[in-house]
């Protein structure tokens, strides 16, 4: 089936059919982004050196994976941290340990994962302030989100992050913010879940949109939810999702067609140029 469509498509560039100045060929063109970007990798949410505005660092290479393999003594999600200039006990420096993948460096200076920023890895890069009333302020910091196109889903221009702080956010939070209602009337509203145990949770699912011209394999939808039984603590060590009864951030696909169904709608878009000739 593949074969009969690929011979298709190349007999319909052979003759380079063209309606109303529009060719075949450009079609093609038009739909080949699609092809390219169309395929689901397992990536970190946190991390991708796929995405537009995101690579690895100091000569790193970036796998089909998307992850980052580094040189000689480059280390790290994205190999930009020195390994030559690690403390010799990795606890030495009071990194915070739940920020696995961290390392302690001979300054006092923590190298964090990226599911974690700050000097010692004390605050998450997705994190919500859960305790205020009517309220939920969402914090995205992600590396490399900084070029992205963050928004609330199904809202995007209404809700989009940004860099200004929400009042009542924690301090030392940096990245972007988005403050949300728990009110269905909200213009920016949460979203609402009731649990089998009947606790009430309040879920906000962000879209983070690296290229701006359109949603990839490579984009992330990201949910958190704040429950009844989640408080803040101390500032920085806020915890935003109470994992014993809702969910874990969730990397969500926004594109999941495959190569051969996409070739597919190239080839039925070409067919339906031919037949409008």
């Amino acid at each position: 089936m593949v074969k009969l469509m690929v011979k298709l498509m190349v007999k319909l560039m052979s003759e380079h059919t063209q309606i109303r100045g529009v060719t075949v060929m450009g079609v093609l063109l038009w739909y080949w982004p699609l092809v390219m970007h169309d395929g689901v990798h397992a990536v970190s949410i946190e991390f991708n050196c796929l995405r537009k505005g995101t690579g690895c660092k100091a000569g790193g290479r970036c796998t089909p994976e998307g992850d980052c393999v580094c040189p000689g003594t480059r280390g790290g999600f994205d190999c930009s941290h020195d390994t030559s200039t690690n403390a010799a006990d990795q606890r030495s420096c009071g990194c915070n340990e739940a920020a696995q993948g961290f390392f302690c460096k001979t300054n006092g200076d923590c190298f964090c994962p990226p599911s974690h920023y700050g000097n010692k890895c004390q605050f998450r890069t997705l994190q919500l302030v859960c305790s205020l009333p009517g309220k939920i302020i969402t914090n995205i910091n992600v590396p490399g989100a900084s070029t992205a196109r963050v928004f609330l889903k199904d809202k995007r221009g209404l809700c989009d992050f940004s860099t200004t702080v929400p009042a009542d956010t924690p301090a030392g939070w940096v990245g972007t913010f988005l403050e949300t209602g728990i009110d269905t009337s909200s213009n920016c509203p949460a979203e609402t879940l009731t649990y089998s145990n009947g606790v009430v949770g309040y879920c906000v699912t962000s879209v983070l949109q690296y290229n701006p011209l359109y949603i990839s394999g490579q984009d992330a939808a990201i949910r958190l939810c704040c429950t009844d039984t989640v408080v803040s603590k101390d500032v920085g060590q806020l915890q935003p999702v109470d994992r014993s009864t809702t969910p874990a951030p969730q990397r969500t696909s926004l594109v999941r067609a495959s190569s051969a169904m996409t070739l597919l709608l190239a080839v039925l878009a070409c067919s339906v140029t031919v037949l409008l000739r």
